[in-house]
Formats: C-alpha cells, structure tokens, sequence
C-alpha cells in the first residue's frame, strides 16, 4: 500500500488502482485529539513527485540520555514546503502531533509566507515518552501529488508529582498537612534521566514559605504547616496557593500548584434589617447575612 490519504477526482481513482481489493483508506485527521494508526497513530502519504517536505522544529531525538528533547509544555513545530513538478497548494499542509498512547492532534496551520509553515500546541495534558510530529502537503495538480515528512522525539515535562490533599479550593484553619508523592516519570525503558532530584530541588512552598517539615510515609510525602507559627510574619487569613515542585536529572521541572482559604475569622454578620438608628415600636423581623468561608452552622444564630 503507497498511503493511507483520500484524495479527490482523478487522485481518488489513482489511489484505488494501487491499494487493491483489501486495503482501507482512511481520511487524514480534522483536528482535535483522538486515536489514529501507524506510528504514533499518525498517517502519512508518499506520492512520487510530491512537494518536499521537510520539519526543521522540533529535531529528531533518538538517545534519550544524549538528544534534545521537547521539555516545555507549549511546541511549536515548523514545517519546510517547496514544490517540485507542481506548485504547492498551501491550503493542504498539515500538521500532526502524536503522543505516547497513540492519541494525535492536528493543530491550526500558520503560512509564513516564505516556504515554512507553523503551528503552536499545548503539550501540558500529554503523557511523557514518545512524540511523533508530521507535515503533510499536496501540490495543485490534477493528480494531487502528496508528500510528508516525521521527525521522532520525546517528551518530557518532568517527575510525576501527585498532590493527594488538600483538595484544591479547600477551606483550612490552624494548619494543615500536604499530602504528595513524586516519581519518576521516564520517556523510555532506556532514560537515565528520569529520576526526581529530590534532595536537590524539591520544595513544598504554602503561601510563599518553604516548608521543611516533610516526612515519608509508605511512599507519601506529608508536609505540615502551622498558620501561626514562626514562618509567616502575619497569621494568615483568606486566599492562598500552595506548590509542589521537583526537576529530574535532565534538569526539568515540574510543578503543581493547588489554592486554598484559610479562615482565621470569625463569620461576617450583616444586619439587613432594621437599619441603623431606626425607631422601632412593637415587634419586628431582623434579618441579617451571615457569611463565612468555613460555612455557618445555623443552630449557632441568635438573636440579642
């Protein structure tokens, strides 16, 4: 089988005349990410006097240990098209992104006007390991003559950080424990890298302080904060974020960030009505807001 591309008129009926009795042909992705064929779940086509194609961004990577990889969550890959028997139709270039697990993404496509084409993803929800970029274009001939290229890298955003708890959003008082574990997050059975530098680089830092009061349990990490203790020259009170961060042997970084509130206050009560300095005679209804992050136990209202 010469590819896997549909194409059009007379190009429909070429290809059916080398695929055979057997063979499926399948459309080229529309976009999104989703499950493919092939390497990396990608298809790619091959016509004899098709465009060159050839990917300067990212380069290939074949030693995990000794090649550059992809190590920032935002790719952008770049695509050289120059035309050969037929002029180049620019509205056909493609480009495809593969991950580990076989899922593909087909990002938009920037003309750049002097024979390059681009296109930026985010890589933050992809798995570390292999990563399969194509480009594909076809020229403006009647028979629609395609070409593609593939460049092989890895991916690698860093160790797996897992935060266990709090909850992110979560409402504190007092202090609270941090519960995560890191590990080893490697490309290939073959990274040498992949291990968390831990002594070195890991930190637990809860509303701009480093914590260092970190045990291991069972393979846990519990990190313990004391709101009013020594750390912070001001109780805290309200919104706040808290992080997990770790580099591998590669020197990449990975970071988890989660929020939460503490409540160092009492509930905030606001008397609705009567207003103030209001004559009152006989009975009235008082109604008042009561607000707090912790939430009101409502059996605790009176009234004086």
């Amino acid at each position: 089988m010469t590819h896997r591309v549909v194409r059009l008129g007379f190009g429909l009926l070429f290809l059916l005349v080398q695929l055979g009795c057997n063979d499926i042909v399948t459309p080229p992705p529309s976009g999104g990410r989703g499950g493919g064929s092939g390497g990396g779940g990608i298809d790619v086509c091959s016509d004899e006097g098709g465009p060159a194609v050839a990917i300067t961004l990212p380069t290939p990577a074949a030693d995990p240990n000794t090649d550059t990889l992809v190590t920032k969550p935002n790719l952008t890959v770049e695509c050289a098209v120059t035309a050969t028997e037929a002029l180049v139709d620019d509205t056909t270039v493609q480009i495809t992104v593969g991950d580990a697990a076989g899922a593909t993404e087909t990002p938009t496509v920037v003309n750049n006007g002097d024979g390059t084409f681009s296109a930026s993803l985010e890589l933050g929800s992809y798995p570390n390991g292999s990563l399969t970029v194509a480009c594909e274009a076809s020229d403006s001939s009647a028979e629609r003559l395609c070409s593609s290229a593939t460049v092989m890298t890895f991916l690698d955003l860093g160790p797996s950080v897992v935060i266990l708890a709090p909850d992110d959003g979560s409402v504190q008082a007092g202090g609270m424990d941090v519960e995560f574990t890191i590990t080893a997050d490697p490309v290939s059975d073959s990274d040498n890298l992949a291990e968390p530098d831990l002594a070195g680089t890991g930190s637990l830092i809860v509303a701009g302080a480093r914590i260092t009061n970190i045990v291991s349990e069972e393979g846990v990490l519990i990190g313990t904060v004391d709101f009013d203790g020594p750390l912070y020259e001001t109780a805290l009170n309200g919104d706040y974020e808290f992080s997990v961060s770790v580099a591998n042997g590669r020197g990449v970084t990975r970071l988890e960030t989660r929020s939460f509130t503490v409540d160092a206050a009492g509930p905030t009560i606001n008397i609705v009505e009567p207003e103030l300095a209001s004559i009152i005679a006989g009975a009235t209804d008082v109604i008042a807001e009561i607000t707090d992050p912790s939430g009101v136990d409502a059996s605790t209202v009176r009234y004086r």
